[in-house]
This record gives structure tokens, sequence and C-alpha cells, in this order.
């Protein structure tokens, strides 16, 4: 009997789902494969150190009319064998320059699912202990122009999986977001509001400028700062899209003073392809900058982190091979403040690297396109980290900027191997799987986990 209403309730909660946008999910073949074949230099129009990974700042309209009504609706499935699984919709509805979408998740196991951050409940609804909506907002999108409302998450920076302070990986919140792209010039500016910690409110706001030719170049540069206080509200400040936090700060413009109460990174990112065989991405982040001489004498360092990723790719008889090295590392106190709450985490977890800070990797892998409806990833990685990570202690202040080791404390380290793969089986169904091997306890050892989505309707009137 429960096996029949746990069919049911499946049905009837995706049955009901009718939303399409141009931010989606990480399962989506097609922003799987949109990623892929940047690296081969295609739609490098829409590509972006500002967006998220799964988005694109203009996209062709070939398949969809403007005036055009045009809808999605897709269901899906993630199970382990640990005998966790989850449920998922992903719903949207697009017209003219409107967009709408919502992706809601149910899940067996807080702790199975990446990017699940939904808090579990004591008893249990149907086998399931918890649900979020992951992704849901309404955009407005015209003559280079982009407005957007949503909950989701950013990801800033050049190249595929080399984020350092925002990623696709983090847990979603809720933000504005405002963009300019024009004359192969971009702006961006976003605020949003993290969680509230004992009466302490977090928020976050980013800003970037960016130039890019179109075809083989972007470079950008950027500032994200997260600000905090007990009971403290918006602070319009930082509302202003120009302004920067080093004059704010100096000037006592904020609404709580002192330069103790907001936390800044400044990144600067390069992109570049050559001869559509080569692609070279890096990023550099500077957390804090030593120029004072008496600093300097009492042995305060600057904390930075940098990333870098080269690919290189092969096509013979419409197969697409790239072969990728990258490197990753983020110094001991970056991304850490002199108030807890003002460190780049968000509901105890990294908005950036996975890692967090204190540590450095390496990866090296193999990504294939055959057939276009069918990606293959196999990668291994190393990766050092120390136990001032902000990874373990998510809220904790540093004490000081004065050199230490790095990694600090008791390194520990880990290896990593991974196969993935996305499957188109035909227009209406995907199969995704995963699995990967640590060596080190501190990991799940072995994961292995498959996905299923079906889109049931797609629509256009």
């Amino acid at each position: 009997m429960q096996k029949i209403i746990k069919s049911l309730i499946f049905s009837v909660f995706f049955l009901v789902s009718n939303t399409f946008s141009q931010e989606v999910p990480t399962f989506n073949f097609n922003h799987q494969k949109r990623l892929f074949m940047h690296d081969f230099g295609k739609n490098w129009n829409t590509l972006s150190t500002f967006l998220p990974a799964y988005s694109g700042i203009t996209k062709k309209r070939e398949a969809i009319d403007f005036d055009s009504l045009y809808h999605l609706i897709q269901v899906g499935t993630d199970y382990n064998l640990k005998n966790d699984y989850e449920i998922f919709g992903y719903l949207s509805i697009k017209h003219k320059s409107l967009h709408s979408y919502l992706y809601p998740r149910l899940v067996t196991n807080v702790s199975s699912f990446e990017r699940f951050t939904g808090h579990p409940k004591d008893k249990k609804r149907l086998s399931f202990v918890a649900g979020e909506t992951d992704l849901s907002g309404i955009s407005y999108s015209n003559n280079g122009m982009y407005f957007h409302l949503s909950r989701g998450r950013e990801s800033w920076g050049a190249g595929e999986d080399i984020q350092m302070v925002l990623s696709h990986n983090s847990p979603s919140y809720d933000y504005f977001k405002f963009l300019y792209d024009q004359n192969k010039i971009r702006f961006v500016y976003f605020h949003g509001f993290l969680e509230t910690i004992n009466q302490n409110n977090r928020y976050i706001t980013g800003k970037g400028f960016e130039i890019s030719n179109y075809k083989n170049l972007i470079a950008s540069i950027s500032e994200v700062i997260i600000y905090s206080g007990e009971n403290r509200p918006v602070d319009f400040s930082f509302l202003n899209p120009i302004s920067s936090i080093l004059e704010v700060e100096q000037n006592n413009r904020q609404n709580v003073h002192g330069f103790d109460n907001a936390n800044a990174i400044w990144q600067i990112s390069i992109d570049k392809l050559i001869k559509n065989r080569f692609r070279f991405s890096s990023n550099l982040i500077i957390d804090e900058f030593v120029l004072d001489a008496e600093e300097i004498d009492s042995g305060k360092v600057n904390d930075f982190g940098w990333s870098f990723r080269a690919s290189y790719n092969i096509i013979k008889n419409n197969n697409y091979i790239n072969l990728y090295f990258s490197t990753l590392s983020i110094s001991t106190h970056a991304l850490r403040h002199g108030i807890g709450f003002n460190n780049f985490v968000q509901r105890g977890q990294p908005l950036g690297w996975q890692m967090g800070s204190d540590g450095y990797e390496f990866k090296l892998g193999c990504k294939a396109l055959r057939n276009e409806n069918f990606i293959f990833n196999i990668e291994i990685n190393k990766i050092f980290y120390g136990e001032n990570s902000v990874n373990f202690s998510p809220y904790l202040k540093y004490n000081d900027y004065k050199k230490i080791k790095f990694p600090s404390g008791d390194v520990k380290k880990v290896n990593n191997f991974l196969i993935n793969f996305i499957w188109g089986l035909n227009a209406k169904a995907t199969l995704l799987f995963r699995y990967q091997h640590s060596d080190n306890i501190d990991f799940n050892d072995n994961v292995f986990r498959i996905k299923y989505v079906y889109s049931i309707s797609e629509e256009r009137s």
C-alpha cells in the first residue's frame, strides 16, 4: 500500500508542474554539452566569467519565436547504493522576454545529494525527510539588459570547475541581479541575503566589469563582499553598483561604521582560446594585500588564491575529445574574516571551492562527446588541505594574518578517481551515472549514483 501511495504522490507532484527558463539545473544534457563545447570554440558569444555555469548572456532563438509561449516540464529521480533516493522536477515557462522557473527536490537523506541543504524533519513523510526549492525565479532580458530575481547561485571565474570564491556547487541563496551587455563590454551587479545566525543577518553583494571579443578572449575584474551584523538591515551603501568597499569603509558610508563589518575579495580572470584547439583559463583572487611597512615588519602576509586550467581538444569522425589539466590553490587565511559571520560560507558550506581554503589540488582528465548524445568523463585528482579551512570551521574568525605553514596544521590529502557520463537517450529522456572512489576516510570511499530525467511536456503555442 505504501508503494502505491508513493507512486501516486510521485505522479501528482510532477503532473501539476508546468513551467521553462534559461537558468537550468546541472542535470540538463544541453547544459552539459554547452559547457563541453566551449573548449572547442563554440558559443563564446554567450560565455562569461560572471554568469552561472548553466547560462548564457544572449541565446539564439532559432527554435522559439519571440512572441511564442514556451513551457517545459521535466521530472526525475536520483538513487545511490545506500538506498537513498531523491525525486525532483524542473518547471519552466518562457514568453517573449520573460522567464520563470522552479526546481523543487525531495530526499530521503539530506547528506547524500549534491547541493542539497534542506533541514531534516522529525517525522518522515513517505520515506522523505526533507525538501527544498533549489532554484526558482523570474527574469527579464532585452537589448543587452538583464534583470533577475531568484533563488540560485552565482559561479564567477574563468574556466570549468576552477572557481574559488563563488561556484555552482554552493548552497543556493536569494538575490537580485542586473547585467548589461553591449559592444563587447559587460557589467554585472548582484545583491542577496545568505542567512541569519544568532540574530546576525548575513548578506552578499558583487560587481564586475568584463571585456569579450565574443570569439576567443574574455578578461574581467570583480569585487565580492559579505557583510553582516546583529539585526543588521540591508546596507544601502552596498546597493550602489558602482561603489567599492574601499571608499565605503574609508568614509563611514555603511550603516555599521568601521573596518571590521564586511569582507571583500577581488578577482581577476582571463579566458583564452587558441586556434579552437587550446584553451587556457586562469583566476587570481586577493583577500588581504599588505602594503604598509609596519604590517610587513610585524609578519603580516598577503592572502590570495589562484587557479589555472589548460585543455587540448581532438575532433575525429564527428567525435569530440578533450584532454585537460587544472590546478588550484587558496592560502591559509583567505576567505576568512575578523568576524566569522563574514567568512565566505553559506549554510555551513563553502561558497566557492569545495574544500574552502587552506589547500590546493591537481586534476587530470579526459572528456568526450560521441554521436551528439553521449558525454563521458574520466578524471583523477589529488587534494591537500589544512586544518584552518573554512570547510571545517565555517564561522570561525581568523586570529591574525601572520605567516604560518601552508597548508596549516595536520595536513590531510585525498586521491579521487571519478567516472561520469550523461546520455541523452532520446528527445525526452536523459540518464546520468557517477562513480567516485576516494582513499580518505573523511570522504565517502565509494560513491555510486544513477539519475534519470524525463521531459513530460515541451510545448510551444
